[in-house]
């Protein structure tokens, strides 16, 4: 059975509040890039086209990082 993928960014809304809720919680630092990216979409949320467009590219560095931490390439290239 293969893995379900979720996407890593939510709404606006729900990343907002995930965000100050890390602060507060001290899992900010935990896991800093994630946040950074989350900051950083946030920092455009007048533009929600923009948000989208930056969104989805984020999505798959986020992706594209597991898959390589995973092994998953080095598999992938090994069937080839």
């Amino acid at each position: 059975m293969s893995e379900q993928i979720t996407p890593f960014f939510n709404s606006i809304e729900i990343q907002e509040a995930e965000l100050k809720l890390a602060k507060q919680s001290g899992a900010y630092a935990q896991d800093l890039e994630y946040f950074l990216a989350i900051e950083f979409l946030l920092s455009y949320k007048g533009s929600k086209d923009t948000v989208a467009s930056y969104r989805r590219e984020l999505e798959k560095l986020f992706l594209w990082t597991r898959m390589v931490a995973n092994g998953i390439m080095d598999r992938a290239k090994c069937r080839g």
